[in-house]
């Protein structure tokens, strides 16, 4: 095993304050610039959304950790959290189903609105939220893509908690990648640079909140190539597949004992 002492003293004889670090800060900026480049508004739904943005800078910010060998010891109640945020996850898309079935009942003159289920009546929350259904199909449009939003964004959450469940982004965020990258991109594509990094932080950085959405930190010629050892990363454990057209995952349509949505 190599002592990083030695490998800092060689360093600093062709430099002074040289050390590994420095090539590995280096390269932690070099890898965010080069992912940030890629992003492109139209691959988004909708590109000012703030946690479209923010889940494509986490991606890149993953992958500068993936690169450095952040990592942490997956915690304890993991397994649970996830169950807790997928339980929750289908309750929003089970009412976004009873969204749907009312939609079409409006939408049928004869029928102009969704019925409740017999067999719920006694339950208090479900007749409440039933009761509560708009009253004509503008309001049910606008209600369903409210929840389609919350949806959505509930899934990036379990997403990136999946994800990044052995992955330490922070250490790479405030100690390896060099600010200005981040405050750029933020500042060009509109994503609140609060939503990143803390007040805390952000006072560390006086130096680097002024920067222009022209900053280069890489400034060679030519597009930004990959550094070594990079090309080709995957995106490790891979993202939780989701669909949000309004169906619910895991349903069996008929089982009576199937878990009921939380009406809030």
């Amino acid at each position: 095993m190599v002592d990083p002492g030695v490998i800092n003293d060689f360093c600093k004889e062709f430099m002074p304050d040289l050390s590994a670090k420095v090539f590995r800060t280096y390269n932690a900026s070099f890898t965010l610039e080069r992912e940030l480049s890629r992003f492109d508004p139209k691959e988004l739904v909708d590109p000012r959304n703030q946690d479209e943005l923010l889940k494509f800078y986490n991606e890149a910010n993953r992958k500068v950790a993936i690169l450095c060998n952040h990592q942490k010891a997956v915690g304890k109640g993991h397994g649970d959290s996830i169950k807790k945020m997928q339980g929750g996850l289908d309750d929003l898309q089970e009412q976004l189903d009873m969204y749907k079935k009312h939609l079409k009942a409006q939408e049928d003159k004869k029928n102009p609105a969704v019925e409740a289920d017999a067999n719920r009546t006694d339950d208090e929350a479900y007749m409440k939220f039933i009761k509560a259904l708009p009253k004509d199909k503008e309001a049910t449009k606008k209600k369903m893509v409210m929840l389609k939003q919350r949806i959505e964004k509930k899934a990036n959450e379990m997403d990136a908690k999946e994800m990044n469940k052995n992955v330490s982004l922070t250490t790479s965020r405030i100690n390896y990648m060099d600010p200005r990258i981040t405050i750029s991109w933020c500042k060009k594509w509109g994503l609140d640079v609060k939503k990143i990094f803390s007040q805390s932080v952000i006072v560390k950085f006086p130096w680097a909140m002024d920067v222009s959405t022209d900053y280069k930190f890489f400034t060679g010629d030519g597009d930004i190539p990959p550094p070594p050892g990079t090309d080709g990363m995957t995106n490790g454990t891979g993202a939780v597949k989701r669909d949000f057209s309004g169906s619910s995952s895991g349903s069996s349509g008929d089982d009576s004992d199937a878990k009921r949505p939380k009406f809030s």
